[in-house]
């Protein structure tokens, strides 16, 4: 199996559907063992999500087995290398209690806040993604990172409530400059001063 290198995980992320993702630290960030910034500060905690509705097959990306050494079936098998860091939650069943069953909607709106929607336009309460981003990125240069793969600014899995939206950014090719163009800065740089308005 080949490594998992940054380019190819964000070419599989970007072609798979929409994405929050925090993605790791370039090497030259850490110290000589991985396991801290080059600093000595520990390395901030990360949660990444991905929505992939109707696109998998479960015999080929369920494992059979549970927990710390779940087996990796074939549409999961590139995650081995970053097994031991990643849990992975399968075989969701959703109870949209007196909700309408909305095909391809109910489904990744419970899943991802928790609450079922009366109706398509109702997003009833903030996604998991924000909740931990509120909790654990404040700290770093984006709290959150979203990205969809329709090209549609307007296809988000991720809100705070029904009137804000996390906008998605479409293009890898800007996502790749946003966090690596202007604006962009080693964090273990003696002058390194983190933007609390980015």
């Amino acid at each position: 199996m080949t490594e998992l290198s940054r380019r190819r995980f964000l070419r599989g992320t970007l072609n798979g559907g929409v994405v929050t993702v925090a993605l790791p630290f370039l090497n030259c960030f850490l110290n000589e063992n991985g396991t801290a910034l080059a600093s000595g500060v520990p390395i901030p905690m990360r949660f990444g999500t991905w929505q992939w509705g109707l696109g998998m097959s479960e015999a080929i990306f369920v494992p059979k087995k549970t927990g710390p050494n779940f087996d990796l079936p074939a549409e999961i098998e590139m995650l081995a290398p970053i097994q031991k860091h990643i849990n992975l939650y399968t075989n969701f069943h959703v109870f949209k209690d007196a909700a309408p069953n909305l095909c391809h909607h109910s489904g990744w709106v419970v899943l991802r806040s928790g609450v079922a929607p009366m109706t398509r336009e109702n997003r009833p309460g903030e996604t998991i993604d924000v909740t931990v981003a509120r909790k654990i990125g404040n700290s770093t240069r984006f709290r959150s990172l979203s990205a969809t793969a329709t090209g549609d600014v307007r296809d988000s899995y991720s809100y705070e409530n029904g009137n804000s939206v996390t906008t998605p950014e479409w293009s890898p090719i800007r996502f790749y400059q946003r966090l690596f163009g202007a604006g962009f800065q080693d964090p273990n740089a003696e002058t390194f001063t983190p933007d609390p308005a980015v």
